[in-house]
């Protein structure tokens, strides 16, 4: 039987299922990257919580993603497809993927990231301790030499792959006009709106 700690969340150890009745959704934005797709994947299908969805939302055509899902053949792995928008930086993806997530809380990200296995377990258990809205989580970027982020909700602080929200307020939640910057802008916004934060120590998301 797993153990938890002073602040509710999972001890460190091997990875183990963890009941909730908690679910989540994560929408990734996808645009021809099927090779970092699959490891983004493989690391969702690790997770230690078990009830989960990802919306892969492709931008245009894509028939080497959609193979990928295909092939890993999960069912909680929906792709779509979404007209391309030169220079949203992904924007429309997320949109359209909140649009359609059905989990209680939501999350995004690009498909070149991805996560330890322990991320939605302890990211649920750290907003459920805290009673909090919003929750996210300190990373690891890759591009800067593998460099660890104590990450804060600064803008340009926080990525747009490191957080997860009740999903009414992200499905209430206008997206900000899409450029470079809007992802830190959005989670501004939903921060604004949740209210009660709360945030996880662990390095438990990879930006590549």
């Amino acid at each position: 039987m797993i153990e938890f700690g002073p602040e509710g969340l999972p001890q460190r150890g091997p990875p183990c299922r963890v009941p909730c009745e908690e679910t989540v959704s994560l929408v990734i934005a996808a645009h021809r990257r099927p090779r970092p797709l699959f490891c983004l994947l493989a690391s969702l299908i690790c997770q230690t919580h078990e009830r989960w969805e990802a919306l892969v939302v492709h931008s245009g055509a894509g028939d080497d993603v959609r193979r990928v899902v295909a092939t890993i053949g999960d069912p909680r792995i929906q792709y779509h497809e979404v007209p391309r928008q030169e220079g949203d930086w992904g924007a429309h993806c997320r949109t359209h993927g909140f649009g359609l997530a059905r989990g209680d809380w939501i999350g995004t990200t690009n498909d070149d990231n991805y996560y330890a296995p322990v991320y939605f377990t302890w990211m649920v258990s750290a907003a459920k301790a805290a009673n909090a809205a919003f929750v996210y989580c300190n990373m690891v970027h890759s591009i800067t030499n593998w460099s660890a982020f104590n990450t804060s909700l600064r803008r340009g602080y926080i990525d747009a792959g490191g957080w997860l929200c009740k999903g009414d307020i992200v499905k209430r939640t206008p997206w900000p006009p899409p450029c470079f910057s809007s992802d830190g802008e959005y989670a501004e916004r939903l921060v604004a709106a949740a209210g009660q934060v709360a945030k996880v120590d662990g390095y438990l998301f990879v930006h590549n």
